[in-house]
C-alpha cells in the first residue's frame, strides 16, 4: 500500500537549533564488507548496519537517550545522512547529521570527547573521523554539492578472457616482475603504485605494460564519450527483466525526469595499485572476533600484492545500482562487447540489460559541501566542513582507505570473507553478550526465524564475480605520493 504523504516525516529545514539542543556532523569512515548498507533498517536488528551500529555507540556513550524500532526515540533528532552507500559497500567521509541536547555535548567533553568515545565504543570497521558542530539549517542530503566515487577495478577484470589472479598470471606470466621494476610511486601509507604517464619507453616496451595502458586508454575513451556529461540512465539502474511479475519501484523508465543525471568527471587513473594480499582482512578479523576464534594469517596461491586500477566517477547524485553497471558495460566492452551497446542504453526510447559490476569494489570516496562552505560567514561561529577535513583527519582517512577498505576488498576478491548472512548471524549471538540491552531495541522485529530469512539490506550485490566470458573527481596523485 502507497503511504500517504500526511504520514512520512519531512526532514525541514530550521533556522536556529531545537531549544537546548547542539546540531552535530559525524564524519565517518567504514567498510561495508559486513554490513547491510548504511542506513537503519526498521526490518532487521539494529547493529546490521553501519549506522544502526553508530546510534547504539550513541546511546552507550550517552549522546542519545534510547533507541526505538531502529532508530532514534522521539522526534526531535532529525538524523540525516549525505550518501546512503548499499550492501557491501565502503565509505569514506561521510556525513550523518542530528541534534543532540547540550547536556549531553558537554557531558562527553564536546566534539572531541564524543569522538574518542564514540570510536571506543565502535566496531574497527567503523571510525568517527571529526565530530563537527554545524548551522542548525545544515541537511547532509541537500547540502552535499557533489560525491566522487571509487571503483577498484582487479586488473584481471579488464584483459579477456581472464577471469581471476590465476589465469591473469597464467596468461602474462612477467607481469608481477615487470609491475615490480616499474612501482616507483609510493603512497604516504606505503602502498606503490605505477604511474603510467612517468613510465619510460623501456617501460612501454613490456607487452603486458603496453597492454595495460591501451586498456586504460580505450576505457578512458569510452567514458569521455558516453558518460560524462548530461544524459539519460534509465539504462544502468533495475532492470525492468528482473522484476518477474511484480512492480519495483526502483525501476527508472526512460521518460522519468529521475533518469537524468550530470556526471563532471569519469576517468580511470593512470596508476596500479600493488595492494598487499598478505594478512587478516578487517571484516573476517572483527568475524573471529564475533566467534571467539583466532584468525591466522592467509596464504594462497597469489603473489603477495595484487595490482589494481582506479575508476573514478564524481557527480551530484546517482541512480541505485548506476555506477556499478557504468563499470559493467565499460568492461563488458574492453572484453569483447561490441561498443554499440553504450550507445543503445544510453538512448532515450530504448530499453537495454546492462551488466552489473560486483558491489564489493565500491567506496564513497569524497563528499563536497561547497555551497554550505561558501555561505558560512568569515570567522564564524561554523567552520567550513573542508576546513574540517584538513590535518590530521585527511591523514587518518588516506590511512583507513588502504589498511581497513582496499584490505576487505582483496579479502572479498580472492574469496576470503565469509558470506554475509554468516558474519552478521556472528555478530548476533556477539551483541547477546556485548549488549545484552540490544534485545529491547529490536523487540519490534518478528521471532527468530520469523520474516526475517528473505531479509537483504538496500541492495542486493548478487553474484560477486566478474564475468569469464563477455556474455555474462578529479585525476589527482594519490595523497602524500613520492615518486
Amino acid at each position: 500500500m502507497k503511504q500517504s504523504n500526511k504520514n512520512k516525516k519531512f526532514r525541514v529545514f530550521l533556522r536556529k537549533a531545537p531549544r537546548d539542543c547542539v546540531h552535530l556532523v559525524l564524519t565517518i569512515n567504514y567498510s561495508g564488507a559486513s554490513f547491510r548498507g548504511l542506513q537503519i533498517q526498521t526490518h532487521a536488528p539494529t547493529h546490521h548496519t553501519v549506522e544502526g551500529v553508530l546510534l547504539q555507540a550513541m546511546k552507550d556513550v550517552g549522546l542519545i537517550d534510547q533507541i526505538s524500532k531502529g532508530t532514534i526515540a522521539g522526534d526531535d533528532h532529525h538524523l540525516g545522512r549525505s550518501c546512503r552507500t548499499d550492501r557491501g559497500v565502503h565509505a569514506l567521509k561521510n556525513v550523518v547529521a542530528l541534534f543532540a541536547t547540550k547536556a549531553a555535548f558537554e557531558k562527553l567533553g564536546g566534539v572531541e570527547g564524543i569522538k574518542e568515545k564514540l570510536n571506543h565504543a565502535l566496531l574497527p570497521l567503523v571510525r568517527v573521523a571529526q565530530v563537527t558542530v554545524v548551522s542548525a539549517n545544515f541537511i547532509p542530503r541537500q547540502c552535499c554539492s557533489r560525491r566522487v566515487y571509487w571503483y577498484m577495478m582487479p586488473l584481471y577484470a579488464m584483459v579477456a578472457p581472464c577471469d581471476s589472479w590465476e589465469t591473469l598470471f597464467k596468461a602474462h606470466p612477467d607481469l608481477s616482475t615487470a609491475l615490480d621494476h616499474c612501482a616507483h610511486g609510493t603512497t604516504k601509507e606505503g602502498v606503490r603504485f605505477w604511474d603510467m604517464n612517468a613510465s619510460s619507453e623501456a617501460e612501454l616496451s613490456n607487452p603486458s605494460l603496453k597492454l595495460i595502458v591501451e586498456k586504460v586508454n580505450q576505457c578512458n575513451e569510452l567514458l569521455q564519450k558516453y558518460i560524462v556529461g548530461y544524459h539519460r540512465f534509465h539504462n544502468f539502474s533495475v532492470d525492468v527483466d528482473n522484476v518477474r511479475g511484480t512492480v519495483n519501484a526502483k525501476v527508472i523508465h526512460p521518460n522519468d525526469g529521475k533518469a537524468a543525471r550530470f556526471i563532471h568527471r569519469c576517468t580511470v587513473a593512470p596508476f596500479v595499485y600493488l595492494i598487499p594480499s598478505d594478512g587478516v582482512p578487517p571484516s573476517l578479523r572483527e568475524y573471529h572476533l564475533s566467534t571467539a576464534s583466532n584468525p591466522e594469517e592467509l596464504s594462497g596461491s597469489s603473489p603477495s600484492v595484487l595490482p589494481y586500477l582506479v575508476f573514478q566517477i564524481e557527480g551530484t547524485s546517482f541512480l541505485f545500482n548506476m555506477i556499478r553497471k557504468i563499470v559493467g558495460c565499460v568492461l563488458a566492452v574492453l572484453r569483447g562487447v561490441r561498443e554499440g551497446m553504450m550507445e543503445e542504453s544510453l538512448s532515450p526510447s530504448m530499453r537495454v540489460s546492462t551488466p552489473l559490476a560486483p558491489g564489493p569494489y565500491l567506496m564513497l570516496s569524497h563528499s563536497f559541501f561547497k555551497n554550505y562552505d561558501s555561505n558560512l560567514p568569515e570567522g564564524g561561529v561554523f567552520r567550513p566542513l573542508a576546513q574540517e577535513w584538513e590535518g590530521a583527519v585527511a591523514e587518518e582517512t588516506e590511512s583507513f582507505r588502504w589498511s581497513v577498505i582496499c584490505k576487505d576488498i582483496v579479502g572479498s576478491d580472492l574469496n576470503q570473507l565469509p558470506p554475509l548472512d554468516t558474519i552478521l548471524q556472528a555478530r548476533d549471538h556477539y551483541w547477546k553478550e556485548r549488549r545484552p540491552h540490544t534485545a529491547e531495541e529490536d523487540t519490534h522485529l518478528p521471532g527468530e526465524g520469523e520474516g526475517r530469512k528473505g531479509d537483504r539490506g538496500a541492495e542486493s550485490v548478487g553474484d560477486d564475480a566478474f564475468p569469464s566470458t563477455v556474455e555474462g573527481a578529479q585525476l589527482v596523485r594519490p595523497t602524500g605520493a613520492t615518486r
